[in-house]
């Protein structure tokens, strides 16, 4: 099962995340070192972002296949990130949104839900832009189908249009993980290295998903991308196989999945999650030439702060 060997290959690696970890001492007679980027969000007890983290409060390391313990890693470089952002935007359109309050049985019914969707985007995509104007963001559906809406770009009016185009789809299922697909692929491609994928997903639901749990992860390792989710629920997300998927998967990529129960928390979650995105940090490390360790490691000094970032070593 998709989950059981995800946690299997990761639970080596969620190290305690205050206090620094011991890592193995590295080999300094390696000729070729490479630099490595990856991106890393630090929010303190409320959920708000740190933003005056020093690089000695930090420590990198990499576990290789088979180690006992990481190898510690020279942190060449620690700044606030200073590119814009790629993102994807995927919304929600299964006939689970067609309203507005969660039913006995966790169905949606009425019509206000979708109109919380559009608000909850709209305000996401102004943050992102006035963080950094040249930010760029794509939105898809993910109702009966995934279908683009508006192609990447800079522009929040084009986005905006997009947005306004979201509507529920009568009796369709969602298609959760073929979105995600779809906008992996699309990071792949795109111009900023700094990228995520900012989903909005309504649980339970019917989910026709036939993209395998393990090929959309391997198409955002890709990408590089970091996953983030708000997820409306009546029922506890653990206990759905997509909600079980999509929190191992924001956990392991460096994002956040957050359980709403009223629609009306929608636009403070995403707006929380547009001002852990601008106030990223970008962490540059050297490797010695070689194999790419198995996962990525980190650790915090400071107590009662939580480190969110990929597992998955830069290539």
């Amino acid at each position: 099962m998709f989950v059981r060997s995800l946690t299997r290959r990761v639970l080596p690696a969620l190290l305690a995340l205050v206090g620094l970890v011991a890592f193995a001492v590295p080999d300094l007679t390696a000729d070729a070192q490479s630099t490595k980027t990856f991106y890393l969000t630090v929010v303190d007890s409320s959920g708000q972002p740190v933003t005056d983290l020093r690089p000695d409060e930090i420590a990198v390391g990499e576990l290789a296949e088979g180690a006992a313990a990481p190898v510690q890693r020279e942190v060449v470089s620690f700044r606030k990130a200073p590119t814009p952002a790629s993102i994807v935007l995927l919304a929600d359109t299964s006939k689970a949104t067609g309203g507005g309050s969660m039913g006995q049985r966790g169905q949606v019914q009425g019509s206000g839900l979708i109109q919380d969707v559009r608000k909850a985007f709209s305000v996401f995509v102004k943050a992102m832009s006035a963080s950094n104007p040249d930010t760029e963001m794509e939105l898809m559906e993910f109702g009966q189908a995934a279908i683009l809406l508006t192609r990447m770009t800079s522009s929040a009016p084009d986005l905006e249009k997009g947005i306004n185009r979201l509507f529920p789809k009568d009796n369709q299922p969602a298609v959760l993980l073929e979105a995600i697909t779809e906008g992996a692929r699309t990071l792949q491609k795109a111009k900023h290295p700094r990228r995520a994928i900012v989903a909005f997903q309504v649980l339970p639901t019917d989910d026709r998903s036939v993209m395998q749990p393990q090929q959309m992860l391997t198409q955002v390792i890709n990408a590089q991308a970091s996953f983030w989710i708000v997820v409306y629920s009546s029922g506890t997300v653990t206990a759905d196989a997509r909600g079980v998927v999509t929190n191992a998967l924001a956990r392991q990529t460096g994002g956040r999945s957050e359980t709403i129960a009223a629609e009306s928390a929608l636009e403070l979650h995403l707006t929380n999650m547009a001002t852990a995105i601008a106030n990223q940090y970008e962490v540059q490390y050297t490797r010695p030439a070689g194999e790419t360790p198995k996962q990525l490691v980190m650790s915090i000094g400071r107590q009662g702060l939580s480190l969110h970032h990929t597992i998955y070593p830069p290539k």
